[in-house]
């Protein structure tokens, strides 16, 4: 995590980056905002899933990856590999892991017999539904939601979904 010597937070610039006479932040101003906010967020959000982690034994990775398998029927390496960002190699592991923890299965796609498909399992289901209940308002605090509302939280992700994926 990029810190200055006062913090996440003292990290932020203000002014200082402003031209002379301008009320609004400069475009180089609020690249490092947005890059000091993203960290910290990231930050916290690995600080909070690490404490259950060791609880129920699926790492921060793994849990990406099954969430993101929810959203799927069956999904290729080569879409998560697009969605995730995880090199190829790495994703191998990762899920070689949780096929061996009975979390997902590989299977032939019936579409097209040439690919294989990763499916979530009914342990995967059950193991992911545990970690949402223990994550509900711990990852993301509830004060956010409660003072901005799941309307800017769907903002957040539609905009961090226009990030590209490599």
């Amino acid at each position: 995590m990029i810190r200055s010597s006062g913090g996440p937070r003292a990290a932020v610039s203000t002014a200082s980056n402003r031209p002379k006479g301008s009320s609004r932040p400069s475009p180089a101003e609020l690249r490092h905002r947005l890059l000091t906010a993203l960290t910290r967020a990231y930050g916290a959000a690995i600080r909070s899933y690490n404490k259950l982690a060791r609880e129920l034994d699926v790492p921060f990775e793994q849990w990406l990856v099954l969430a993101e398998m929810r959203r799927h029927e069956s999904v290729s390496m080569g879409e998560l590999v697009k969605i995730l960002g995880f090199n190829f190699s790495t994703l191998t592991r990762i899920v070689d892991r949780m096929v061996n923890s009975s979390l997902i299965y590989r299977q032939v796609d019936p579409q097209d017999r040439r690919k294989v498909v990763m499916v979530l399992t009914e342990e995967g289901r059950r193991r992911l539904e545990q970690i949402d209940r223990h994550l509900d308002g711990d990852l993301l605090p509830t004060r956010v939601l409660a003072t901005e509302g799941p309307a800017v939280l769907a903002d957040l992700v539609r905009l961090a979904e226009q990030f590209p994926e490599e």
